[in-house]
């Protein structure tokens, strides 16, 4: 991955990391605020750990490897919940929603085997 292209990453990782932080904080609904804010956060990691995927990083920092895989299994259901607040502001989180979180939780479980391997078991 070239230098320049990992750089711009970082700072639009770094920029939507920063704008969800706002989003935390601001005055809007609730509902709208922590999917809005989910999803920037999220995707503000998933830009600054995929601008460490370059063999040198990795060889450094053996645990960033495959961090940023389930990442973007977050994307859709934080944005089906956003765009649900907006639509039907009066429709409430229930427990059927975490139900979407499914796929992030069995990729997360399918991939512990290879996270609590030591830095040299990764690499």
């Amino acid at each position: 991955m070239g230098e320049v292209f990992s750089f711009v990453l970082k700072i639009g990782g770094i920029q939507a990391f920063l704008i969800g932080m706002a989003f935390l904080s601001s005055k809007i609904d609730v509902k709208v605020r922590f999917s809005l804010s989910g999803l920037l956060l999220i995707i503000g990691l998933g830009c600054v750990l995929y601008s460490f995927n370059s063999l040198p990083t990795l060889q450094n920092y053996p645990h960033l490897i495959r961090l940023e895989w389930g990442l973007p299994l977050l994307l859709g259901p934080l944005l089906f919940l956003y765009v649900r607040s907006i639509v039907l502001p009066n429709k409430n989180f229930n427990q059927r929603d975490t139900l979407h979180f499914l796929p992030f939780l069995a990729n997360l479980i399918l991939l512990m085997p290879f996270y609590l391997k030591s830095g040299e078991g990764k690499i």
